[in-house]
């Protein structure tokens, strides 16, 4: 009976050692990249959108629709916008770029539905909110982007000039900067995709928006909170700051603003570092909340962890990548990649057990700086160091718990006599 609770005990200690002997080995991950017939690709990335192909073209939407206000919506859209990340990398006729090509429209076709729509308020001053209208829009516009410009339908940058000129409009005649999302509410990180996707068609069609750009730039820079940053929550009229800047949005914002107005993002990265930016355990994390101020996880934030949150991190992984912030950058994808349990099987790829795909979807878009070896995310510092060192005071009393189970003793080291003592009448000792 002794020997079978030792043993149950013992099972229970094995199970957080090599948990951490785990983390402790994927926090040196890096992706997996293929090259075929001279192509170039992140097979990691593609893994994890194989994943997400299966799970999306089954009820993944829908099932994420009753857990989150816009599972749905955010499923078709970070699926389709990573698929457009990578379609950028990749050479026209493929089979990648067909695939991407048939999976972008699609995702579109789901998030331009009625299903897709159904959420939003179409008698909005921008119809169905800024949230919609501005993710679409730009989703839309990088659909349009990765094909060659002779490819391009007349159509489809009719469509999208169309979009882009009601967001234009807006924001040139509206005091505020932060419109409608629903109904009496306004979120400023939702107005700053619509901008980005002003900015991604002057990007690589004519230059039509700056007016507008600038317009909303000088309006958000006297609408900022107390510490000079975007809010996280305003008042849908004045634009007075109801909730302060918080990690997930501030995440989320500075992946667009930088394509909108890269000095103005740089200032507002600083003070994102500065108040946001964190370690635990020595490895880096976004907080959800600024330092000295602490609250709940709840819908936007995803969970909230010892202050550090979830969606805050993943997104804050691709800020960093884009601000060039790479070793911070590693350490976030890597500690997503263990902390995630990151598994590959089939060429397909998921974390947390594929239990929740809308956060494989944030992953996998996080994850889209890496579109090929060019462009992967890699240093020499020796910033996991820290880690073990916390990770050997946490397994140091479980091996102490397993050796004392046992009953296990190190063995006493005793001193050898290595001279002896001279005995010449023993034999052959004789001189």
């Amino acid at each position: 009976m002794k020997k079978a609770l030792k043993i149950f005990i013992s099972i229970l200690l094995a199970i957080p050692f090599f948990y951490f002997c785990f983390l402790n080995v994927t926090i040196y991950y890096s992706p997996e990249f293929t090259n075929r017939k001279g192509q170039e690709i992140n097979q990691d990335l593609l893994n994890q959108l194989r994943f997400l192909k299966q799970e999306i073209h089954g009820e993944a939407g829908d099932k994420m629709q009753e857990i989150y206000p816009e599972g749905f919506f955010f499923m078709h859209m970070l699926y389709g916008l990573t698929w457009c990340e990578l379609a950028k990398s990749l050479k026209p006729g493929t089979l990648w770029y067909r695939e991407a090509n048939l999976e972008t429209a699609w995702a579109f076709s789901q998030v331009n539905s009625q299903k897709g729509r159904s959420i939003f308020d179409p008698s909005l001053d921008l119809p169905y909110g800024a949230f919609y209208l501005g993710w679409s829009t730009y989703q839309f516009g990088k659909m349009i982007e990765f094909h060659p410009a002779g490819k391009r339908s007349e159509e489809d940058l009719r469509v999208f000039e169309f979009f882009c000129d009601r967001i234009a409009e807006h924001v040139l005649k509206s005091e505020n900067p932060y419109p409608e999302s629903y109904s009496g509410q306004a979120w400023p990180s939702d107005i700053t995709v619509g901008m980005a996707a002003l900015a991604l068609h002057d990007s690589f069609l004519e230059k039509k928006y700056g007016d507008a750009i600038a317009s909303w730039i000088s309006k958000v820079k006297t609408h900022l909170d107390s510490s000079g940053m975007i809010p996280h929550r305003v008042d849908p009229v004045s634009g007075e700051t109801l909730e302060e800047a918080r990690g997930s949005s501030q995440s989320l914002i500075l992946n667009f603003l930088f394509e909108i107005d890269p000095v103005f993002a740089r200032q507002q990265f600083s003070l994102y570092k500065k108040h946001f930016l964190d370690t635990r355990f020595g490895l880096p994390g976004i907080r959800e909340y600024r330092h000295g101020s602490t609250g709940f996880g709840d819908v936007d934030s995803g969970p909230v962890i010892l202050g550090i949150g979830g969606s805050a991190s993943v997104v804050g992984l691709r800020t960093m990548a884009l601000f060039g912030e790479y070793e911070i950058a590693e350490g976030l994808r890597n500690s997503i990649e263990a902390f995630g349990m990151g598994y590959s099987r089939g060429h397909k790829k998921k974390y947390l057990f594929g239990a929740i795909p809308v956060a494989d979807a944030f992953i996998a878009w996080a994850n889209s700086t890496e579109i090929d070896e060019k462009h992967v995310i890699k240093t020499n510092g020796n910033w996991q160091y820290k880690f073990h060192l916390w990770s050997i005071l946490f397994i140091a009393p479980v091996v102490l718990l397993f050796l004392r189970t046992w009953r296990l003793k190190p063995k006493p080291w005793k001193k050898k006599n290595i001279s002896g003592t001279f005995n010449p009448s023993a034999p052959g000792n004789t001189p």
